[in-house]
């Protein structure tokens, strides 16, 4: 799996979105099941932990 992004990098751009006046944004997060795209579907959990895991998904979109 190559990671490009942490949930916690994607709050970072977030941030700078928000810091440079872009009030409004659509952002998709892929691929960040269990081993990447397609790693152990359909099944979708548990979230690869290089992402940073669940509960840093679920900070991100109180975030968002």
């Amino acid at each position: 799996m190559k990671l490009y992004l942490t949930f916690d990098e994607v709050g970072m751009l977030l941030d700078a979105l928000k810091s440079n006046g872009v009030e409004k944004a659509e952002i998709c997060i892929i691929g960040w099941n269990q081993k990447g795209h397609d790693g152990r579907y359909p099944q979708l959990f548990p979230l690869e932990e290089s992402t940073g895991g669940e509960k840093a998904l679920r900070e991100l979109i109180k975030k968002g």
